[in-house]
């Protein structure tokens, strides 16, 4: 079982997933940002479609070291053969990230010269 992606023409690792809200589900893609430690961030006009479900808020130290207080959601995302629930940040940036949330208990490979990305859980048992 495993997931897979590829890299873009700027060698960003991607990979597509159903993301669903309470509203609808959407094949999205995401940029795999491993130094993002949440589970996936979405544009906020794609979140609004979806029709998430507001969590509360959490602290949140950007890659610039800015500190702020997100509105966070639930939403949902077809992960392998299930669909599991996921926190999610919202961006005002036109791309969507999977982030170190989901990918903890993962193997993540980028093979660059293939321009290939695979997810595989790191111990198949535990998915």
């Amino acid at each position: 079982m495993k997931i897979d992606g590829f890299l873009d023409e700027e060698l960003q690792p991607k990979i597509s997933l159903v993301t669903r809200g309470r509203r609808k589900a959407a094949h999205t893609v995401f940029v795999i940002d491993t130094g993002f430690s949440g589970d996936i961030c979405l544009p906020v006009g794609l979140a609004i479609e979806l029709g998430l479900e507001l969590l509360g808020r959490d602290i949140v130290e950007f890659a610039d070291g800015t500190i702020k207080r997100e509105l966070t959601f639930a939403g949902w995302v077809d992960w392998y053969d299930a669909r599991r629930e996921v926190q999610v940040m919202l961006t005002d940036s036109e791309e969507a990230l999977i982030g170190s949330g989901m990918l903890k208990d993962q193997k993540l490979t980028i093979d660059y010269p293939s321009r290939s990305v695979t997810i595989e859980p790191a111990n198949p048992a535990k998915r």
